[in-house]
């Protein structure tokens, strides 16, 4: 009675080896399984961290750009102001002329156009 007793727990104790065993096997699963995530994850950022780093660089260019195209403008601005002033000093200085002219012809010239230098030029 005593052997069957011993048998009956070796058994018992061969069912718990083996569900533990079979535990373990699949707790190796999982962990190889959450490694290959891990790798996963891994590569996931590590090409998240490249991609950043690459639009990072594109920021910077283009912001380089913008402030090349706003320097740009502001010279093409200040050149365009500073044409204008002079275009405006020249009609000024166009219509004084114009009116001196009428003075010394004792008639009307007429407003400076290309049409009223044209008949100066004749008269």
């Amino acid at each position: 009675e005593h052997i069957n007793e011993l048998r009956h727990e070796v058994e018992s104790i061969k069912k718990e080896y083996d569900i533990m065993n079979n535990a373990n096997n699949q707790l190796k699963i999982r962990v190889r399984e959450l490694e290959g995530n891990v790798g996963s994850y891994e590569s996931v950022t590590n090409k998240s961290s490249v991609t950043i780093t690459a639009l990072q660089h594109e920021i910077k260019e283009k912001q380089e750009q913008l402030l090349e195209l706003q320097s740009r403008i502001r010279t093409h601005m200040e050149e365009r102001e500073t044409s204008e002033r002079k275009t405006e000093g020249l009609n000024k200085k166009l219509h004084e002329l114009f009116s001196q002219l009428n003075i010394i012809f004792g008639a009307d010239c007429g407003v400076p156009t290309p049409a009223a230098l044209e008949n100066l030029k004749t008269k």
